[in-house]
C-alpha cells in the first residue's frame, strides 16, 4: 500500500474518531478492512480506483468463502472511505452504487422458560454485593427486555417505584416506558438497599456499579451470565442479550401482539420484531414433533 494512501486512511479514521466518536475496536476493524482492499491492488494509484475494483475485491472475498455479513462490512468500510475522499475533493466523482449482498436473518438464541428459571434462581448469598447486584440485573433485563447497554446505563432517575416502570431512552433518542414486574422490583430494591449500605456512592448516577463505584462493562455482564449459566447447568448458548430475547419470545408465546412487543423492545421496524415469530414457530414445531411421535 502506498504511503499517500496510508496517510489518507489514517486521516479518515481520525475524522471518524472526532466526528462520530469511533471506538478503538471499530477503528482497528476499519483499518484492517481498508488494508485488505488496497493489498488486493497494491500498485494502483488511488485516483485510478473505480467501482469495478471494489466489485472485483468483493467477488474475490466471496470466492474465498467469506460470509455475506463480513463482506458487507468490508463494502461499507470501503464505500465510506471513498465517500470521504470525494467530500474532501481528493478524488473526483466515483460511482459507489453497489448493492450489499443478501444475508439470512439470524434467529435469536432461544432460552426455554426452564432455563430462565434456573438463571434467575441461582444461589445468592444475601450479604454478597455481587450476587445481589447480578440477580437484580437479570431480573430487570428479563422483566423489561432492555438492551445490555440500556441496563448498564440505567440511572436512579429512570426508575419509578411508585408506578413501577422504567423510563428508557433507546436508539434514535426515543423514550419508552417499561413496566417493572414485582420480582424485578423486589430484586432491584434489595440491591439498592445493599448498595447504599455497603458501597454508598451518592454522586454516581448509574444504578449498577462495581465495589469502587465504577460502571460495569458489557464484557463483565457477558462473563457473569456465562459463568452462572454454566454453574446452574444450562447447556444452551448464552449471549449478553439472552434475557432480552427470552423476554420477547415468552411474551409472544403468552399471547402478546407483535406491535406491543415491538414497542417494548424499542424496535424501529416491525420486521426486526418478526424474527421472534420465527423463533416461536420453530419452538412450537419442535414441541409438536416431540409430543406427536409414536
Amino acid at each position: 500500500m502506498q504511503t499517500e494512501t496510508t496517510k489518507l486512511i489514517n486521516d479518515y479514521l481520525d475524522y471518524l474518531l472526532i466526528e462520530r466518536a469511533l471506538s478503538k475496536t471499530t477503528r482497528v476493524n476499519y483499518l484492517r478492512d481498508l488494508r485488505a482492499f488496497f493489498a488486493f491492488s497494491p500498485e494502483k494509484e488511488l485516483s485510478l480506483f473505480t467501482k469495478d475494483d471494489i466489485m472485483n475485491f468483493i467477488k474475490d472475498e466471496s470466492g474465498q468463502g467469506k460470509n455475506s455479513r463480513t463482506i458487507n462490512r468490508h463494502l461499507s468500510t470501503i464505500k465510506g472511505f471513498f465517500n470521504y475522499l470525494k467530500k474532501e475533493r481528493i478524488i473526483k466523482e466515483m460511482n459507489l452504487k453497489i448493492d450489499a449482498l443478501k444475508t439470512e436473518k439470524r434467529l435469536p438464541q432461544y432460552l426455554a422458560v426452564e432455563d430462565i428459571e434456573l438463571l434467575l434462581n441461582f444461589p445468592v448469598s444475601e450479604d454478597s454485593f455481587n450476587d445481589v447486584r447480578t440477580r437484580a440485573m437479570f431480573e430487570v433485563m428479563y422483566a423489561t427486555g432492555v438492551r445490555v447497554s440500556e441496563l448498564l446505563n440505567l440511572k436512579s432517575s429512570d426508575i419509578n417505584f411508585i408506578s413501577d416502570y422504567l423510563s428508557i431512552i433507546g436508539k434514535g433518542n426515543k423514550e419508552r416506558l417499561l413496566p417493572l414486574g414485582s420480582y424485578a422490583k423486589e430484586a432491584l430494591m434489595t440491591y439498592l438497599e445493599l448498595r447504599n449500605n455497603q458501597h454508598p456512592f451518592p454522586k454516581v448516577p448509574t444504578v449498577f456499579i462495581s465495589r469502587i463505584g465504577a460502571p460495569l462493562t458489557r464484557q463483565y455482564f457477558f462473563k457473569t451470565i456465562k459463568t452462572i449459566a454454566k454453574n446452574v447447568g444450562i447447556t444452551a448458548h448464552i449471549s449478553p442479550h439472552s434475557l432480552r430475547h427470552a423476554f420477547a419470545t415468552h411474551l409472544l408465546e403468552g399471547g402478546a401482539s407483535l406491535k406491543v412487543v415491538q414497542e417494548l423492545m424499542g424496535h424501529q421496524s416491525i420486521g426486526t420484531t418478526q424474527i421472534y415469530l420465527s423463533v416461536n414457530s420453530k419452538r412450537i414445531l419442535a414441541i409438536y414433533d416431540r409430543t406427536m411421535k409414536r
